[in-house]
């Protein structure tokens, strides 16, 4: 269930289901998808009082009291952690948490978590750490197939544990729930199947998760990375959400090329609004403060309140998430919110420890699937993006060798700046 770029403006929290093959997301999904349509149905709506005037009606429209009513929350069913980047690098969405399904009827014959389910497991868990996604909920799903056995969950739940633990979660933000989605024990209400757990259900799991702050701190500078751009005579339209700050009309916006730029208007689901916060979903009519038309803005660029330069040359973390021999000297495309073009991998500094800061190698000559290594990236054109640390969503950054994302990591350090006048 994708949330399509027109209905991101009515998000609430986002719930992404991850896991290995056969292990339940699709079903789990469609049970989700159904409460939400029946609670939908019972929600009541906010409608504009007749007895307002036609200024009181545009005032009610615009004011937060309206916009604010919003579904509970948006799921994603995802065939792996893969095409969850390809989701991210877009700049549409932001995770809240994720749900990672881990089916334990391949424990029955074998006391540890089979192989290939650990490595399944092992690379979502650690990609979704990389993507800066705290919150996870892990479901050992399909109890029905080892009839319910409390010495299966607890087996399959120390060694995942264990591997949370080892990557960097916190055990305060990782919930273990023993469930059979298809037969509904311990998805919405607690099973009488399993008398032995007293945790929490699925939903109440998902009720509790809170939303990413990554788009909601409204005290920072002004940004928005620009999704699409549509001309309009002397007017250019950009859409795109909001990662930071506040906006009101008559603004003054820069460019990374030195363009100032005027809101004339912001539009929030196809109304008209007189101020936009960070995680709304906004377009703006922008009009040039030194030409006739604005000339630089394209799908990609950040627009800032204050000045802000493009990234010539980067130092990136990144974990390999594909079996193939990586070296320095590769030319990847480079994914960053909405921004996307070639780089060159000038330099592998270091392989780093998964487990901690350690440094296992130095200047390594390939890396291969697993390792994190300390890269240094050279870009061939305009990436408007900063450290991780200053700003997580326009730090985070995916690499593509082919067709798959093959890389996935963050800035730690920006090195060398475009100039402005470089095109």
């Amino acid at each position: 269930v994708q949330l399509g770029m027109e209905h991101a403006e009515e998000a609430g929290r986002m719930i992404v289901v991850l896991g290995s093959r056969a292990s339940g997301k699709t079903s789990l999904i469609r049970e989700l998808v159904y409460l939400k349509q029946e609670a939908k149905r019972d929600k009541t709506q906010c409608t504009v009082p007749e007895s307002l005037g036609t200024k009181e009606k545009n005032d009610f429209l615009s004011s937060r009291h309206y916009r604010d009513v919003k579904p509970i929350s948006w799921y994603f069913n995802t065939p792996g952690d893969l095409h969850y980047f390809k989701i991210t690098s877009r700049c549409v969405v932001i995770a809240d948490a994720v749900i990672l399904m881990i089916s334990s009827h391949l424990k029955a014959s074998t006391p540890a978590m089979c192989e290939e389910q650990v490595i399944a497991t092992k690379n979502i868990a650690l990609s979704t750490y990389v993507s800066g996604i705290k919150q996870v909920i892990v479901v050992i799903n399909k109890m029905d197939e080892v009839e319910f056995s409390e010495t299966v969950y607890s087996q399959v739940k120390a060694h995942t544990k264990e591997m949370m633990s080892i990557i960097g979660f916190k055990d305060d933000y990782v919930t273990y729930i023993p469930a059979s989605v298809s037969t509904l024990d311990n998805v919405w209400e607690e099973s009488t199947k399993m008398s032995w757990f007293s945790g929490p259900t699925i939903l109440s799991s998902i009720e509790k998760v809170s939303k990413s702050t990554e788009y909601g701190n409204t005290e920072q500078e002004f940004r928005m990375a620009v999704k699409h751009t549509y001309k309009r005579e002397k007017e250019v339209i950009v859409v795109g959400r909001i990662i930071s700050g506040t906006i009101t009309t008559h603004s003054e916006l820069n460019t990374s090329k030195g363009e100032r730029l005027i809101v004339a208007s912001i539009e929030i689901g196809s109304v008209s609004v007189r101020e936009a916060v960070a995680g709304d979903f906004v377009g703006l009519a922008l009009v040039s403060k030194d030409y006739y038309y604005p000339k630089a803005l394209r799908t990609g660029m950040v627009l800032s309140s204050q000045v802000i330069y493009a990234v010539r040359t980067m130092i990136c973390k990144v974990v390999i998430l594909r079996n193939k021999d990586i070296s320095a000297g590769g030319i990847p495309t480079v994914t960053c919110h909405s921004a996307s073009g070639p780089c060159i991998w000038k330099r592998i500094i270091s392989v780093v420890s998964r487990y901690s800061e350690e440094v296992m190698e130095q200047n390594p000559k390939k890396v291969s699937k697993g390792q994190i290594v300390t890269v240094e990236c050279q870009n061939e054109f305009r990436l408007d993006a900063c450290s991780f640390s200053r700003c997580s969503v326009l730090g985070r950054v995916f690499f593509r060798f082919n067709k798959e994302i093959d890389a996935a990591g963050i800035i730690t350090e920006v090195t060398q700046k475009f100039p402005s006048n470089f095109r």
